[in-house]
């Protein structure tokens, strides 16, 4: 095979020695030597790293290995806490909240604090899921608070100590015609309502708001309703003990006007109060607790309960 050389300095930069090329009968060319002491080119190499720095600040990430002075790997580890979740403790810092509950949901603890969980009432998560307005589904409180309407009219006296019966008065100069159960001012009078209560009714407890009148009464008097209610189930015994009566006072206006009392307390109703069970609703006139020199005519009563459907 043929040699061909070629002169010095072929390729540039400075060098100790002459470079030789070999060319075989192919065209191949290759260096037999080179010795290249400074090179003016910017291309890479090889060679050996004799130290490497590696830092990261953000609390749950943490550099190992750092620096390298010999052989090794640069690492990068994280530890945080087995069930829970990555949070900012500041704004260039993470950390790492301590274990969740299992199917609660998540709370916001403000800025630099951990997210925490709450534990929900039976079947709410699995509510969360369900499209609203079919069985199942969660209801936001304000669409479910249903109204029942106890009248004057449907009312009936207790055989004990019974009011007076369902009595119509007109309003003579524009002849609106109402009726109303009187309650007398010095003894404790009563009347009651049978009644189904719907079956989306929730089973709890419910509240009373009573409207009424009077037949006489001046300012600085007042009177005071109670109410009491029993749920019957299906061969429940019918002589059974009322729940807990309660009571709302309400202070005279005027002569002759409607007058609405605040809501009551939570009324706990006897027995085991459902959906779709018979009801006795009891209701009187607390005289022992109020001052109205007059009868109290009872207009109607509005009983609120939370409903667990739309429809009824």
């Amino acid at each position: 095979m043929a040699k061909k050389h070629f002169p010095k300095g072929i390729s540039g930069g400075e060098q100790e020695s002459d470079p030789t090329w070999q060319v075989d009968d192919y065209g191949n060319a290759t260096f037999n030597s080179v010795d290249d002491r400074t090179s003016t080119d910017s291309g890479g190499g090889s060679g050996s790293v004799t130290s490497v720095a590696q830092s990261f600040t953000g609390g749950l990430v943490s550099v190992e290995g750092s620096p390298i002075t010999s052989d090794g790997t640069l690492a990068l580890t994280v530890a945080g806490t087995s069930g829970g979740v990555p949070y900012f403790d500041s704004a260039s810092s993470w950390a790492t909240s301590g274990v969740l509950a299992s199917d609660a949901l998540l709370l916001g603890g403000g800025a630099g604090s951990a997210l925490v969980s709450t534990t929900t009432g039976e079947n709410v998560v699995t509510a969360l899921g369900v499209d609203i307005g079919s069985a199942g589904s969660v209801l936001l409180e304000g669409n479910v608070t249903r109204t029942l309407i106890l009248t004057a009219a449907g009312s009936t006296p207790t055989t004990t100590i019974g009011a007076s019966v369902p009595t119509v008065i007109e309003a003579g100069t524009n002849d609106i015609d109402y009726y109303v159960v009187d309650f007398d001012a010095s003894t404790e009078e009563r009347v009651f309502w049978n009644v189904v209560l719907p079956d989306n009714y929730g089973g709890g407890t419910v509240t009373a708001i009573f409207y009424w009148t009077n037949a006489g009464g001046q300012s600085g008097e007042d009177v005071v309703w109670g109410i009491k209610a029993r749920a019957y189930a299906d061969d429940d015994a019918i002589d059974q003990a009322y729940g807990t009566e309660v009571t709302v006072s309400d202070d005279w206006l005027a002569q002759n006007d409607v007058q609405a009392t605040a809501a009551t307390a939570a009324i706990t109703i006897g027995g085991s109060p459902a959906g779709g069970q018979y009801f006795v609703f009891n209701v009187g006139r607390k005289v022992a607790s109020d001052d109205l020199t007059g009868d109290a005519r009872l207009l109607s009563v509005k009983i609120e309960y939370l409903a667990n459907a739309y429809s009824d």
